[in-house]
């Protein structure tokens, strides 16, 4: 809990995924399906501005934005997203989940995976937007 005069300072990463990776694109829809499925809704994030803002007790809500394509076009943010993104999908949990979510089988899913970096050589549109929301409370 945050005393009077002392800042919140929230930061998180929103997926704009398109279909130009279909095979990017297919794991986020089902990560996104999984998500939803345990209450936890990853696009949240892109409300928070007005969420703070309806707060009383908030003072002036300041925002900041960067914005990183996945992949080698994204330079070396993109490539660390990348690398991040494989690690986390190359877990035993994420592929018992996200291949059950997607409906495929856990050896098809890994075949996916191995793909995605080929995928986002040729992906300049998916991107990961870095947002970053600070404010005072003021009571």
């Amino acid at each position: 809990v945050t005393k009077p005069g002392g800042y919140i300072e929230i930061t998180d990463l929103y997926l704009n995924i398109d279909k130009s990776s279909p095979n990017f694109y297919t794991i986020y829809k089902g990560f996104y399906k999984s998500c939803l499925k345990r209450n936890v809704n990853i696009r949240s994030i892109i409300h928070l501005n007005s969420i703070l803002e309806s707060h009383q007790n908030i003072g002036v809500v300041h925002h900041d934005e960067k914005i990183v394509t996945f992949g080698p076009h994204g330079g070396k943010p993109g490539l660390v997203y990348q690398e991040v993104v494989i690690l986390f999908l190359t877990t035993n949990r994420a592929i018992k989940d996200l291949s059950a979510e997607i409906g495929i089988s856990e050896e098809k899913f890994k075949e996916i995976v191995e793909s995605l970096k080929e995928d986002l050589k040729e992906n300049k549109t998916s991107k990961g937007h870095v947002l970053r929301f600070w404010t005072q409370k003021i009571c």
